[in-house]
């Protein structure tokens, strides 16, 4: 196990997930820490965990790594970065669609198919993460109404399921007392390992 401790975060990418690196060594690999914040998040690590489990070695997933602890308690885990990756577009429709048949074909449907969820590697691959809403599945009709909101997803421009958001807060005309949003503060919309996937 991985003392969280021995971790250092070099960004934020979601208010779970974040990229890190190895505090005794600077110039290590980044990789992504997920990890629970409050007691009521640990069971979607280990939901989670357990797909890392059924998906090892079947290039479905970025490579699992270990779990993190704290004194001891497991709360979240390691993954490996995806290198030179990039979230999906509409144009990745084809083998986004493939790579999900293949994780369908072991009985599972993802429950979170975002097109930040899809990473595309350099060579075409492609990469699903976040399984916290993946569940066991037999009936063929849930799968293909999956696979059918694909096309939808990755046409999403709102940046829903892209991690960390930007705040509007907005400033108040003093004469007219109305409402204007042309003040943006905190981060652009990114992609849970958007920020992570190019090398450092």
């Amino acid at each position: 196990m991985i003392d969280h401790l021995d971790i250092e975060r070099t960004e934020y990418l979601a208010l779970l997930t974040q990229e890190c690196k190895w505090k005794a060594d600077s110039a290590s690999e980044r990789m992504i820490a997920k990890m629970a914040r409050f007691p009521w998040e640990i069971q979607y690590m280990e939901a989670e965990t357990r797909m890392y489990q059924v998906l090892e070695g079947r290039g479905i997933a970025p490579e699992f790594l270990g779990h993190i602890h704290e004194a001891g308690r497991v709360i979240g885990f390691l993954l490996e970065k995806v290198p030179d990756g990039r979230n999906a577009e509409p144009a990745d429709l084809d083998i986004c669609e493939a790579a999900l048949r293949r994780f369908h074909a072991l009985g599972f449907v993802h429950g979170d198919c975002n097109k930040y969820n899809f990473i595309i590697r350099l060579d075409g691959q492609v990469v699903l993460i976040d399984f916290d809403k993946a569940k066991t599945c037999a009936d063929p009709a849930l799968m293909e109404a999956e696979i059918a909101s694909l096309e939808g997803q990755l046409a999403e421009t709102t940046g829903r399921g892209g991690g960390l958001m930007p705040f509007d807060e907005g400033v108040s005309d003093r004469e007219s007392g109305e409402y204007t949003p042309d003040v943006l503060h905190s981060v652009v919309i990114r992609g849970p390992f958007q920020a992570a996937m190019s090398n450092v």
